[in-house]
């Protein structure tokens, strides 16, 4: 009988032994799915915050290239601009000259305008002198006619 005693006491304990080692590994396993668990959300949340930061660079990317384009645009503005400017410089040389020119032709058509005055008196005075020296010839003996 001891020995079934001890052969019962040590299956007992053997059995104690299992059950806590079976609950103990249990417990261990759910404490690993637990830590498991809560990584998986950490991560999950982690990865929604990248992808909030994600959308919000993508959307200040669309904005960037939007400034490239109008930036492109103004570029190109910029390039007709200084295009235009230089026609325009040699329009103004070109006026400047044409405008020298019509300043002379406005000083030469004044110096003409007092020569004609000038001239004017000066034919107003000979008309009297004109007058009498063609009735001076009229009455001249060399220009009468013989009848």
């Amino acid at each position: 009988m001891s020995s079934e005693y001890v052969m019962s006491g040590y299956s007992s304990g053997t059995r104690k032994r299992y059950h806590w080692m079976v609950i103990s590994g249990a417990l261990a396993a759910v404490i690993v799915l637990v830590g498991a668990l809560l990584v998986t959300v950490h991560i999950v949340s982690q990865l929604d915050a990248m992808s909030a930061n994600l959308a919000h660079v993508s959307a200040s990317l669309d904005t960037l290239k939007d400034m490239n384009q109008k930036l492109q645009t103004l570029h190109s503005m910029a390039l007709t601009l200084r295009q235009m400017d230089g026609k325009l410089s040699v329009t103004n040389t070109s006026l400047d000259a044409a405008n020298q020119k019509l300043s002379a032709m406005a000083h030469d058509s004044h110096a003409a305008g007092g020569s004609l005055r000038a001239m004017q008196a000066t034919l107003r005075s000979m008309q009297g002198d004109i007058r009498i020296m063609s009735h001076k010839l009229a009455g001249s003996f060399l220009f009468r006619s013989v009848k």
